[in-house]
C-alpha cells in the first residue's frame, strides 16, 4: 500500500487557494494542507478597498472558494499559521509558533506584499498600507470618524480608496509622482476621465508631483512636504505604492528568485520537491521569463503547481492571446458602459473595447467586474 502523499501550501491567496483545491483533485488521498497568515477563510482581497471600507460588505462576503471554503474539498485549513522558514533537508517548514510540519511537496504562492516608502514607514500614527482584511478593518474605522486623507499614488488601489472616502465624506487629497494617474493600466483618455470624475466628487488629485518630507503637527494631524514649497495637511495617510513580490521565505531557504521566485513552466523550483505560483514567481514568458499579478494567472498558475505537486505533468503556458485580453479586461473594468461617454468627453474618436473573449474564464471575467469601485459608479456604470 503507497504512503499518503502530504502536500503543504503556503498563502492563502487565490494561487494558494487553486493550488490545493487541484493538488486534491489530482490525488484524492493526499493529505492537502494550506497554511494561511490571516485568520479567516481565505476571501477575494478586490473589496478591501471599495465596499469594505464604505461598511457595505465584509471579507467573508467572498469567499475565494465559495460558501462552503476550501475545506469542502477535503482541504486540511490552518489559518492564522504564518511560516517564517523552509528546513529543505528535512522537507518540513517551521510556523512563527514553532510547529514543523513535513512535506512530500510544498508549494509557495505567498503573492505580492506592499513596497514601503522609508519616509512613510508603517508603524507611524496615522500611515495605512492596505493589503489585508485587518488592515482593511483599521483603516475603515478611522474613515468612518471623518477627517481628512491624503493618499500617496493614484494607481488602482489608491484611487479606490480615495473614491471610497470621498464617498464617506473624508475630505481626499491624492498625489501622484507620474504625469496622469493610472499609467500603468489604461490609456491616457481613460485617465482623464477618470480624474475628471474624481474631481468632481471633491477629490483633489495632483500629478508630477514628488513629496519631500513628512512631519507630525502640533495639532495631531500629518503634513507632508511637496514641490514648491507646499504642505499638504491630513488627519491619515494611505500609501498605495504599489506591490513586490513576497519571496522572502524562498531566499532564506536558497532557492533561485530574480524579482520573484523563478520557476519553469511546471511551477517546480529550483528545489524539485518545491513548486510556487502567481505573484510571488517568475516564470517563462513567450519573451522570456515575465511576473505577473492578477487573479487570472494566480488562479491558473496556482492550479497547474498544485496538480503538479501531487503527481501531475503539466506545462503552464500563457497563450499570446492573454496579455491582449488581459489590457482589454483592464479597460473594460475601468470604462465598462463609458465608452461613448468617453468619446463625448475626450472631444474625439474612440472605439468601445471589446468584451472579454469566450476563452478568458467566468471566474476572471468575475474578478475583472470586481475591479469597478466608486469611480465605476461616479462614471454611470
Amino acid at each position: 500500500m503507497n504512503a499518503v502523499r502530504k502536500i503543504v501550501v503556503v498563502g492563502g491567496g487565490p494561487a494558494g487557494v487553486a493550488a490545493a483545491l487541484a493538488a486534491k483533485q489530482q490525488d484524492a488521498a493526499a493529505d492537502v494542507v494550506l497554511l494561511s497568515d490571516e485568520s479567516q477563510e481565505p476571501y477575494e482581497k478586490p473589496p478591501l478597498s471599495k465596499a469594505v471600507l464604505t461598511g457595505k460588505a465584509m471579507p467573508h462576503d467572498a469567499p475565494i472558494a465559495g460558501p462552503k471554503g476550501v475545506a469542502a474539498s477535503g482541504v486540511h485549513l490552518k489559518l492564522g499559521t504564518p511560516v517564517k522558514a523552509i528546513d529543505r533537508a528535512a522537507r518540513a517548514v517551521m510556523t512563527d509558533a514553532g510547529e514543523r510540519i513535513g512535506y512530500n511537496a510544498l508549494v509557495l504562492a505567498t503573492g505580492s506584499i506592499n513596497r514601503m516608502l522609508p519616509m512613510f514607514p508603517a508603524r507611524q500614527k496615522g500611515v495605512y498600507y492596505l493589503r489585508t482584511e485587518a488592515q482593511a478593518r483599521a483603516l475603515k474605522a478611522h474613515l468612518h470618524q471623518g477627517g481628512s486623507l491624503l493618499v500617496i499614488g493614484g494607481g488602482l488601489i489608491g484611487l479606490e480608496v480615495a473614491a471610497s472616502a470621498a464617498e464617506l465624506g473624508v475630505k481626499t487629497t491624492v498625489i501622484e509622482i507620474a504625469p496622469r494617474i493610472l499609467a500603468r493600466v489604461c490609456n491616457a483618455d481613460i485617465s482623464e476621465l477618470i480624474h475628471e470624475r474624481h474631481r468632481i466628487r471633491g477629490v483633489d488629485i495632483r500629478v508630477g508631483t514628488a513629496v519631500s518630507a513628512l512631519r507630525e503637527l502640533p495639532d495631531g494631524r500629518l503634513g507632508v512636504d511637496i514641490g514648491g514649497g507646499d504642505t499638504v495637511t491630513a488627519d491619515l495617510i494611505v500609501v498605495g505604492a504599489g506591490v513586490a513580490p513576497d519571496d522572502r521565505l524562498a531566499k532564506a531557504a536558497g532557492l533561485a528568485t530574480q524579482d520573484g521566485i523563478v520557476v519553469d513552466d511546471h511551477g517546480r523550483t529550483s528545489d524539485a520537491a518545491i513548486f510556487a505560483a502567481g505573484d510571488c514567481t517568475r516564470f517563462p514568458g513567450p519573451h522570456g521569463p515575465v511576473r505577473l499579478e492578477n487573479w487570472r494567472h494566480a488562479q491558473e498558475h496556482g492550479a497547474i503547481a498544485g496538480r503538479n505537486a501531487a503527481g501531475g505533468d503539466v506545462v503552464y503556458k500563457v497563450a499570446p492571446s492573454f496579455w491582449s485580453e488581459l489590457t482589454t479586461c483592464i479597460s473594460k473594468a475601468w470604462a465598462g458602459p463609458l465608452h461613448n461617454r468617453a468619446r463625448a468627453y475626450a472631444g474625439r474618436s474612440a472605439r468601445a473595447p471589446r468584451s472579454c473573449s469566450s476563452s478568458t474564464a467566468p471566474a476572471s471575467r468575475t474578478r475583472w467586474a470586481s475591479m469597478r469601485s466608486a469611480t465605476w459608479r461616479w462614471c454611470g456604470g
